[in-house]
């Protein structure tokens, strides 16, 4: 007996071990709208979306509009008394047309968004005043383009759109049929149901014939055609369906289902998925129903409640109009599947260490705190069950695979053998070098010899040379020798493509190479404008075999060796990368090895090494249980999985997919100088011409996306003022202060997983400039100020000939004076020096010589008066004077020189005039101080040559002793002679020199001989002369 009870004990206990701890949840998100989005008003009655993509709600406050960014309140100008939407709007639609439908409970107007046009029907037609007064409820569009309108007073009516008709249908009323009709449904060949508390009206088109199915206690709420049949939701009995041929009303599922609460509201979203507003909301699929409740647990809990419109749009976003606010669920966030990690046997939450894939079929071992063993998770069965530590009932922490693919497993006190057919553990002793036991065991790697690397925590780590059971405990300062002893947390986290093995700490990271035995540290030091490394987490490896280190307080680190150089970069939430959180985690390489997903306090975010930048971020609002998530691990299979304390989620890359929807903004509002001007765009328009003073441009653009339109990216830039994109999640560009000239807006939008559409908005600006700015303004000043400026330069220039003229007339008069004192002056030189030679030849009692000089003394001084008018000689009277002076100088110096005079080239010497007394200062300094101080006789020579355009050229050559020498054994006498006639021409020469009329020059050259010796001097002088008949 007492074998019997244990048996059945132990069956009981093995049963009860073996059950599933939990099976896979959805984990449902939502986005809640509220007063801090632009809803101001809880009471959300009906949803639309218009052909651009806008959501429009009716509210208890009028009409909102939902741009993919927020919701904006939206009036219609042609409201009045007692006529108007702007209170409770209970049924918005969009016709065929594009054009909004919107019934209050007084009115009823169409507005084309388009253009911005409300307009109502003809009061004055008796049909259209029952509608307007009758409350609205409801409008719908059957197969053949009309519009139905239910209202609560007034029955219903149709819209027939060809000729713009309103139908009433009160033939149909019959003794028991309600006035008051929820909807109009359309079935098969034309049939119809109106939709009433009291029952069901069914009818046929065109021929009206009608029967009503009445519903006692008159329950119903709502009804959609589903499946081929009509089903009815109702206050208290679940859903009903209605038998076609008997007329009768059965449950299609009991009140029961939805926990005895009031269904207002159905929608099938597919073949088989019907959704079913009440107070909570429920998904029923395949007839199985599932409850989502309304909670502020999170801000991603459904807070709609009392549902009673439910809507689908293009993306099938489901809208959730309720009394409390309005909800979103997207399908794109409904991706994650949860596992509640509760062991069955200690009823505890377990805290997971490590998850561990174990077979092909998906399965996979967590290890856990808080467990009695090890919880094993059946992939095939979505279980999860415990495998009992039936050695000392312990938790595992860690489980090590070594590279023949034995298990082995381990907790802060022991080492166990895991057998998995058997599911059992059994103790295995491992000891370190030392004699001691293995402990605080966490992650591990296998380098390229087959070592394993087991982390220890706060306590350096182990090095298990496998299949050996020799295991070496290694320290950080044995790693590192200048390492402090305070610190002893080295981590392996990485086994490169190398075999090398790669290890975090608190003071940068290690490279342990096993060919040669050597750690290497790096990041242990500043680099420029790069903080330095601490507290570094994890490790991952990219395809280029750079290194990307996580750390909990400076974002993420780049290091990569190149030429043996380390190559550091560091990236945060202000690098532009799209970190979302500098609170980093775990990193790994998925299985393609393309992007890197790392672990965050914002989330799991999927990370692209070659465009540096994040491309997705999982998050609680697209399925997490929160953002913080401590640790992420890969599957075999396309599985990802995130830990957090009692819970796992699971992201199935072969079902969860990146949002690649293809986004295109439009303009919400675009204001020049604060007025609106979107309109123009609206209506076709892509160019706006705007006056130079219309400067001042605010854009205001959006993706009608709504799956997560918080986290969208866009991208604008206006040519002409930015030369890249501008990136943000506002959609608001302002620019002002815009010059005059073609401008190009571009705006493009990112989804919330980082992809980038193709399509662009474009829109092009034209500022004009002001008139006085103008090509033809311009040209109208310019040619004004040219022509006043021709005239005023015609003018003046008279007035400077006239100016000019006088003062020519003045400067000439001056300048034959100024000749006429220089000449004066040069008179005296002459006569003073002849004098003296005179003088000399008395004094010696040479009475020949005396007489021959004074004759040709008396001769000069003749021509010399002759001419003492005039300023200009002729040149025969110039020439006759030089050879009566060179025979004076002979005379007076005896014969030592010799002189010439060569005149061959020139003819008419008598026609010719040339200012007087010009040459002979440049004569009398070769004889003075050229060849008087030569040992042995000198030569003068003067040639005389008539160049074109009448300039005269005079070269005087002589042979003498050079410039040079002279100046060096010149006395003073000699230098006051040189400076006063050789000056004196120069200054003549200056004064002949005038603007415009050909130039005298003067040309002095040293002459000499092969060895550099000085052997003469030559001058040149270049004079204009003129005809006799000129001077006439």
């Amino acid at each position: 007996m007492m074998k019997k009870k244990l048996r059945f004990f132990l069956w009981v206990a093995g049963w009860y071990i073996s059950q599933s701890a939990s099976a896979q949840e959805t984990a449902w998100r939502f986005i809640n709208f509220s007063n801090r989005d632009g809803l101001s008003n809880r009471y959300v009655y009906s949803a639309t979306q218009d052909k651009r993509g806008y959501i429009w709600l009716g509210t208890g406050a009028g009409l909102y509009r939902h741009t993919g960014k927020r919701i904006e309140t939206w009036r219609s100008y042609i409201d009045k008394p007692g006529r108007n939407i702007s209170n409770v709007l209970q049924a918005v639609f969009t016709d065929a047309s594009g054009h909004l439908w919107l019934g209050s409970i007084n009115d009823l107007q169409w507005y084309k968004p388009d253009d911005n046009r409300f307009w109502r029907p003809d009061e004055n037609n008796p049909v259209v005043k029952k509608i307007l007064d009758g409350n609205i409820y409801n409008f719908f569009t059957d197969d053949q383009g009309d519009i139905w309108i239910a209202t609560q007073k007034n029955f219903f009516f149709r819209f027939h759109p060809p000729d713009s008709s309103f139908h009433q249908f009160e033939s149909l009323l019959r003794p028991g049929i309600s006035r008051d009709v929820y909807k109009i449904v359309q079935g098969k060949k034309n049939t119809y149901y109106a939709i009433m508390a009291t029952g069901i009206l069914r009818f046929s088109m065109p021929d009206k014939r009608a029967e009503f199915f009445p519903r006692p206690g008159g329950d119903i709420t709502n009804a959609v055609y589903f499946q081929d049949q009509l089903l009815l939701s109702t206050y208290d009995s679940g859903i009903l369906y209605l038998q076609e041929e008997s007329g009768k009303l059965d449950t299609w599922m009991k009140a029961a289902e939805f926990g005895n609460q009031t269904v207002f509201c159905l929608l099938p979203t597919g073949k088989d998925e019907l959704w079913a507003g009440s107070y909570p909301l429920f998904n029923i699929k395949n007839r199985k129903v599932t409850e989502v409740k309304p909670s502020r647990e999170s801000q991603y809990s459904l807070a709609a409640s009392k549902i009673g419109f439910l809507f689908s749009d293009r993306e099938n976003n489901l809208w959730i109009c309720s009394h409390n606010g309005l909800s979103l669920m997207s399908g794109q966030n409904q991706l994650v599947r949860s596992v509640a990690l509760l062991d069955p046997v200690s009823q505890k939450e377990v805290e997971p260490t490590g998850i561990y894939p174990v077979d092909n079929k998906g399965g996979f071992l967590i290890s856990g705190y808080q467990s009695a063993g090890m919880l094993y998770y059946d992939a095939q069965i979505s279980k999860l069950t415990v495998i009992p530590n039936k050695t000392d009932r312990k938790s595992i922490s860690t489980i090590i695979t070594a590279p023949d693919g034995a298990l082995f497993a381990g907790n802060d006190e022991k080492m166990y053998r895991y057998l998995p057919d058997r599911q059992q553990f059994l103790p295995f002793v491992l000891t370190d070098q030392n004699g001691e036991l293995i402990r605080n065991a966490a992650r591990s790697c296998v380098d390229k010899n087959g070592n394993i690397y087991i982390a220890s925590a706060d306590n350096g780590f182990y090095v298990w040379q496998y299949p050996s059971r020799r295991v070496i405990h290694y320290n950080l300062w044995d790693v590192n020798r200048y390492a402090s002893r305070d610190d002893n947390a080295i981590y392996p986290c990485l086994t490169d493509a190398k075999g090398h093995v790669w290890f975090t700490s608190n003071d940068g990271i290690y490279e342990y190479d096993p060919d040669t035995r050597e750690y290497y540290q790096y990041l242990n030091k500043e680099y420029r404008n790069i903080p330095l490394l601490t507290q570094s987490v994890y490790i991952a490896e990219d395809q280029q075999g750079h290194k990307w280190i996580t750390t909990i307080n400076n974002g993420l680190y780049e290091f990569w060796l190149e030429k043996g150089e380390e190559q550091v970069r560091n990236y945060n939430t202000q690098s532009g990368i799209g970190l979302p959180s500098d609170y980093l985690y775990k990193i790994k390489a998925d299985q393609d090895g393309r992007y890197l997903w790392i672990s965050s306090a914002a989330g799991l975010l999927q990370f692209d090494p070659r465009q540096k930048k994040v491309v997705a971020v999982l998050n609680e609002q697209k399925g997490l249980l929160r953002d913080d998530t401590y640790s992420l691990y890969f599957l075999p299979g396309g599985k990802m999985l995130a830990s957090y304390f009692g819970r796992i989620d699971m992201i199935d890359f072969n079902t969860w997919h990146p949002d690649t929807t293809r986004l295109l903004p439009v303009f919400n509002s675009v204001k020049v100088q604060d007025k609106e001007m979107v309109q123009q765009w609206n209506t076709g328009s892509n160019k706006l011409n705007l006056s130079y003073d219309q400067n001042f441009i605010q854009f205001d653009f959006s993706a009608l996306h709504y799956a997560n339109s918080n986290m969208i990216t866009y991208a604008f830039m206006l040519e002409g003022v930015d030369k890249n994109y501008r990136e943000d999640r506002n959609g608001l560009a302002i620019y002002s202060g815009l010059s005059p000239g073609d401008y190009i807006f571009r705006a493009k939008a990112a989804t919330a997983d980082g992809i980038w559409s193709p399509g662009e908005l474009l829109y092009r600006i034209t500022i004009h400039p002001p008139f006085w700015k103008t090509y033809w303004f311009i040209a109208l000043v310019l040619l004004t100020t040219c022509s006043i400026g021709y005239f005023f330069y015609k003018w003046k220039l008279q007035s400077i000939r006239r100016e000019s003229a006088l003062k020519e007339l003045y400067t000439k008069q001056m300048a034959e004076l100024e000749m006429k004192a220089l000449r004066a002056q040069m008179n005296p030189h002459f006569i003073f020096n002849s004098l003296n030679s005179i003088q000399k030849y008395i004094l010696k009692n040479d009475v020949w010589k005396a007489s021959h000089y004074l004759t040709r003394f008396s001769k000069m001084i003749r021509l010399i008066l002759d001419h003492s008018n005039q300023n200009a000689i002729p040149l025969g009277s110039e020439l006759e004077m030089l050879q009566l002076y060179c025979e004076m100088e002979k005379l007076r110096f005896e014969d030592r020189f010799t002189w010439q005079i060569e005149t061959a080239s020139l003819t008419g010497t008598g026609s010719l005039l040339i200012p007087s007394m010009l040459i002979q200062p440049f004569v009398e300094n070769a004889i003075w101080h050229g060849l008087l101080h030569k040992p042995e006789p000198g030569r003068l020579f003067i040639q005389f040559t008539l160049l074109p355009e009448n300039i005269l050229k005079v070269v005087i050559d002589d042979d003498g002793i050079g410039r040079e020498k002279a100046a060096e054994i010149g006395s003073k006498q000699s230098l006051r002679k040189k400076s006063y006639g050789i000056e004196l021409t120069r200054s003549r020469m200056n004064l002949l020199n005038q603007p415009g009329k050909q130039q005298a020059s003067c040309e002095v050259i040293d002459k000499k001989d092969e060895q550099g010796q000085a052997k003469g001097t030559c001058v040149i002088l270049h004079i204009p002369v003129r005809p006799i008949i000129d001077e006439s």
